[in-house]
């Protein structure tokens, strides 16, 4: 796939990400059965094996407010997240085996694995 097929399919992906979206807000109800808060790896397992049941609503809530910024629809921009309103700056306790350092935990605006994930083999041995 060429640099400008690439670049049209993405494109493609965030607009139908934003139809998708506006659909869903237009569809909010004032009452459900079930609201799961957080949409991370758990949340959105709880929500989806909920919504099996079609006798109840359930409603899936993420805290922020939008994902459309390039830091987050821009994959080699994910950097621009860290330390932004998006990186909520949590920080782990104090480690005596790790000469009392705490070490930054990378909790965000639905963006928790995301950010992991953009991380991961970050500092490790292959």
């Amino acid at each position: 796939m060429d640099s400008n097929n690439e670049k049209q399919s993405a494109v493609d992906f965030v607009e139908r990400v934003r139809v998708n979206q506006r659909k869903l807000s237009d569809g909010l109800k004032s009452h459900y059965d079930f609201i799961v808060c957080g949409s991370g790896s758990s949340g959105s397992v709880a929500a989806r094996r909920l919504a099996e049941n079609p006798d109840v609503s359930v409603l899936l809530l993420e805290a922020g407010g939008s994902d459309e910024v390039p830091s987050v629809t821009e994959a080699a921009r994910w950097f621009e997240n860290l330390g932004s309103e998006r990186d909520w700056n949590f920080v782990a306790q104090p480690n005596p085996h790790l000469k009392g350092r705490s070490i930054p935990a990378k909790y965000g605006q639905g963006a928790r694995r995301w950010i992991e994930h953009q991380c991961d083999g970050l500092g490790t041995r292959t």
